[in-house]
């Protein structure tokens, strides 16, 4: 059975990124997923981290807002 890694990002004031990857394997999917998942959460961290070292409250709370890149991955069956 083939696996296909269905993926979303949103970003504030942006449309939406979507594609699809396929895999041989369900565990392969996974994988692949949950790097998505630690990739944003990473770049969500650098930007707060970044607003934090400028000293920019206003930043700060815009990044901790809708701002901040969300990713959406799912593996189904194909």
């Amino acid at each position: 059975m083939k696996f296909l890694l269905l993926v979303t990002w949103l970003m504030h004031d942006q449309p939406a990124s979507n594609y699809q990857v396929g895999f041989s394997s369900l565990e392969a999917c996974e994988a692949a997923r949950n790097q998505l998942i630690k990739d944003a959460e990473r770049v969500r961290q650098d930007r707060i981290d970044h607003a934090l070292q400028s000293g920019l409250d206003q930043i700060m709370a815009k990044l901790q807002g809708t701002s901040s890149p969300s990713v959406s991955a799912v593996c189904v069956a194909q």
